[in-house]
């Protein structure tokens, strides 16, 4: 066995981290859709969403815990005698073990996509409320969330929303 054809392999894997990572993206975007249109962030559907990326968090860990081991344990065994390639196998799955074991749950947590889920969901259950809100001002008729919200004039003032994920902002003129 050559030494030489690990890396494409591993290549191949870190290719799953970016697969991993889009279907993140994607189970963030449907978390976002059920949040607007259940307005809580309480229901069975979310749970199991924010639980699909935890999933996916704690399988993007292991792959890199993984690709960690191989490569640490190649770099070792290159400067070891040729006998000790025999060895490589057993050696990668203690180092995994090791590197896995030590990886908490906290790790899981702040991994940067789940921190972004759990805040796009805040904010948009923030902007929920402010869009009630401003909805109580006069007729407001709220398109969606990307569009202004239109009012009739109330007198001399009417009020005026502009809604996006980004940002909200509502105020009278």
């Amino acid at each position: 066995m050559s030494l030489n054809s690990i890396q494409p392999q591993l290549s191949s894997l870190r290719t799953c981290q970016t697969d991993i990572s889009t279907g993140m993206d994607i189970v963030s975007e449907v978390a976002l859709d059920l949040v607007e249109a259940q307005a809580t962030d309480d229901g069975p559907g979310l749970k199991k969403l924010e639980q699909m990326m935890l999933e996916c968090a704690k399988l993007d860990q292991e792959i890199n815990c993984y690709v960690e081991s191989v490569e640490q344990m190649i770099t070792q065994v290159r400067h070891e005698p040729p006998d000790a390639m025999f060895k490589l196998k057993d050696s990668v799955k203690e180092r995994f073990a090791e590197l896995t074991a030590a990886m908490s749950d906290a790790e899981i947590e702040s991994h940067c996509k789940v921190v972004a889920f759990r805040d796009s969901i805040r904010k948009s259950l923030q902007q929920g409320i402010a869009h009630h809100s401003c909805r109580g001002q006069g007729d407001s008729l709220v398109l969606t969330p990307f569009m202004f919200c239109l009012t009739r004039e109330l007198g001399h003032q009417s009020a005026l929303c502009y809604c996006t994920t980004a940002d909200y902002w509502c105020g009278q003129r």
